[in-house]
């Protein structure tokens, strides 16, 4: 009996420490969504929404070819280097867990490695992201047909994407001195714990400044259970939205004051995250009267400028890059990062079948046991088990929708409206394109 009990215990060790170590790396990706952000809030004045957690899978496959001061600023951006020498197992196990898991929501990654039928790639490079990231490899003609080339990666991001998003690629992106492409694609697709019934939506202001100025949104009630945590120290409420399987949540940080994101947003740390996601410190013994907007954010990002501001600057540059893991015999550089993202919310239905319901009014005095969303709120969705944010983003003004399929994010049903968008869905659509070429 010694013998099975001694296994037993070293294989709970073991898959405590495996979630120890996922966690860890969790907690750098995390790190780095939140720099990122900050580094996008520079520039970007109206709403965000990018996937963090995809952008970090991309750059760890990157992380395989790099050397010398290439490979050190990955590791300092990405934070990697908190996590250890061995965070590309982590992340294998990261990916394991996280994908394909749970059958009351669609969280999926996909990615690949386009590689130019007449360039020689290591074949430890192939090796390694192929074991540790899924990443297969099929070559393609970019030195006489990048055109065809660009299209048929296209083509495979809008598969993966259940045909929603389009275009990854822009013209022009790559050419005949283009020797690699990498895509992620990443989607989800969630159902409410709690769905919003739609009788219930109506019409109300969302202060976009102060007290006066706002527009018209729709918004969604219920009163219900829900998670919510106070902080004084940051001047926030934060509500936590579960969805169905229980294992990822979304997090509304909605400052008290109506002006309040700014210093949110300047205030928030790693530290301050892992307080406003702690379960211990979030009650649940009442009903909260919630009211949430109904939103649409589809952006387009590209990275290059970003990540070399944060630090990530040899990477891009034709001059110093180290990518010797893909060739030795190359001056190789990252030529491009493009990353695409989309999120849906709402209750049930169409967009534009929700727009009616019953009358709510949105009162000035915030209630203890109400959540009013009226006004910038930053919002994130995190997987439980291990911490990792895998969507991060703001909501600061009226989206607009038509944007939304102008930008070839989403397809459309004859009346213009979203074809997956009922039942409390959230849906998120996450894509990164990373392109290597030669300098010659």
């Amino acid at each position: 009996m010694k013998v099975p009990t001694l296994m037993i215990l070293s294989l709970v060790a073991l898959a405590t420490a495996q979630l120890q170590n996922m966690k860890k790396l969790g907690t750098a990706n995390n790190e780095f969504a939140l720099n990122l952000y900050s580094k996008i809030n520079e520039d970007e004045k109206g709403n965000i929404f990018f996937g963090p957690l995809s952008i970090s899978t991309a750059l760890a496959m990157v992380h395989l070819a790099a050397g010398g001061n290439t490979s050190s600023q990955i590791e300092k951006v990405m934070r990697f280097e908190s996590v250890g020498a061995n965070f590309k197992e982590i992340f294998q196990d990261l990916n394991t867990r996280l994908y394909n898991r749970n059958n009351n929501y669609t969280l999926t990654s996909a990615n690949r490695l386009f590689g130019d039928q007449q360039f020689s790639i290591r074949d430890q490079f192939l090796t390694d992201a192929d074991n540790f990231y899924n990443a297969g490899m099929e070559l393609v003609d970019f030195k006489n047909a990048a055109e065809n080339a660009r299209v048929h990666i296209n083509d495979w991001v809008k598969n993966h994407t259940e045909g929603k998003i389009m275009d990854l690629m822009p013209k022009g992106s790559i050419d005949a001195s283009t020797i690699l492409v990498l895509a992620n694609a990443l989607y989800f697709k969630g159902k409410w714990t709690m769905p919003f019934d739609p009788t219930d939506t109506a019409s109300s202001m969302f202060y976009t400044s102060g007290n006066d100025v706002g527009t018209k949104m729709d918004f969604m009630y219920q009163k219900a259970e829900f998670p919510l945590l106070e902080n004084a120290g940051l001047n926030v409420k934060v509500l936590e939205l579960p969805y169905d399987g229980d294992d990822l949540s979304m997090f509304i940080v909605l400052p008290n004051e109506r002006t309040g994101l700014t210093a949110l947003e300047n205030a928030i740390t790693i530290d301050a995250l892992e307080t406003l996601t702690d379960p211990t410190n979030f009650t649940t013994s009442e009903d909260i009267k919630v009211w949430l907007p109904k939103f649409e954010i589809a952006q387009s990002f590209d990275l290059v400028s970003t990540l070399s501001a944060m630090g990530m600057k040899d990477l891009f540059s034709s001059r110093d890059a180290d990518l010797s893991g893909i060739h030795s015999g190359a001056n190789l550089y990252m030529s491009a990062l493009h990353h695409k993202a989309f999120v849906t919310i709402n209750e049930e239905g169409t967009e534009a079948a929700a727009a009616t319901g019953g009358g709510i009014s949105l009162t000035s005095v915030q209630d203890p046991k109400e959540f009013k969303a009226d006004h910038p709120f930053m919002f994130f969705i995190r997987e439980k088990s291990t911490g990792s944010i895998v969507f991060l983003g703001r909501v600061k003004e009226q989206p607009v929708t038509s944007a939304v399929f102008k930008s070839g994010f989403y397809t459309q049903d004859d009346n213009n409206t979203a074809m997956v968008n009922k039942y409390g869905v959230f849906m998120s659509l996450i894509c990164v394109f990373v392109a290597f070429a030669i300098w010659k």
